[in-house]
């Protein structure tokens, strides 16, 4: 198949990205080849290697592919990704920052470095769904109290916030997920940064 083909072939999925298992499957043909093929539509520019046996086209929104970098497990864009986003914070974050139920890590990819945080099962909720691009996005009151969560392991990262603009916080909707914490130290250094910037 030539490599103008392919593409065509995987134009066709309306994917943002694929992996190697994708190609393979797709393609009928051994992982070494489909390797070789993926290799040659990147050196095209048709693709960007994002890392081992996957591969997004080159324009893709940094958000939808937070999602594949983490996979199998689940995650969402939050922190200071979703602070902008939500227009709390007017500083353009220089990572997309994700949070996941997989390990910390840093992704350095073409289309971004992603920084991705691990988050505790009982504590990861409250993000929402986007289409048409499709990614998960945490809400304003849940990317601010990740801030101060993650501040409390890692305060070199999450450390003090410029100004705030907390016009899209619903102060109850905060309330009731912070009361969702169990760790009482945890609880306490969330509700103290919270008071400190003005918020409770």
């Amino acid at each position: 198949m030539k490599l103008i083909e392919v593409r065509e072939t995987l134009e066709k999925l309306n994917q943002p990205a694929v992996t190697l298992q994708d190609i393979v499957g797709i393609l009928q043909i051994e992982k070494t080849n489909a390797s070789q093929i993926m290799n040659r539509l990147v050196k095209a520019g048709s693709l960007v290697k994002l890392k081992r046996g996957l591969w997004a086209w080159p324009k893709v929104d940094p958000f939808v592919i937070s999602a594949y970098l983490t996979a199998p497990l689940p995650s969402y864009v939050s922190l200071q990704s979703a602070l902008f986003y939500h227009g709390i914070i007017e500083q353009i974050p220089a990572y997309c920052y994700v949070v996941t139920l997989g390990r910390k890590q840093i992704q350095q990819t073409p289309l971004g470095i992603f920084s991705i945080h691990h988050m505790n099962v009982n504590f990861f909720n409250e993000y929402e769904t986007h289409y048409d691009p499709y990614y998960q996005l945490a809400t304003p009151e849940k990317a601010l109290l990740d801030y101060f969560y993650f501040g409390r392991f890692e305060p070199s990262i999450f450390g003090k916030l410029p100004e705030l603009d907390i016009t899209n916080i619903n102060i109850k909707k905060m309330r009731q997920i912070l009361d969702l914490i169990d760790h009482s130290g945890i609880k306490t250094h969330i509700i103290f940064k919270l008071k400190k910037y003005g918020i409770l």
